[in-house]
């Protein structure tokens, strides 16, 4: 993930674990903090959700997150994602 305007890295977004019988998978999403609090987990999520439903044909995704990082934990809820820890 990089910002267009400076042309400069600023996170990642995962997607894993795919199962195509299934129709499943998971992955995760970071922003470097320095660059929290503008919007871009938010963005790059939606991304990932269109891309993995429409482009891939999934009908189940799981986003992983840290357990302590509370931003991290809100912004799946806003795409109404069940809110369970993977990595704490």
């Amino acid at each position: 993930m990089k910002l267009e305007t400076n042309r400069k890295v600023i996170g990642g977004v995962s997607i894993s674990a795919i199962n195509k019988i299934h129709g499943t998978a998971g992955g995760g999403i970071w922003i470097n903090e320095n660059f929290h609090g503008n919007g871009y987990g938010k963005e790059a999520l939606a991304e990932k959700i269109r891309f993995s439903f429409e482009e891939l044909g999934l009908r189940r995704l799981e986003n992983g997150f840290f357990d302590e990082n509370e931003s991290s934990k809100i912004i799946p809820t806003a795409y109404y994602f069940a809110s369970r820890p993977s990595y704490g």
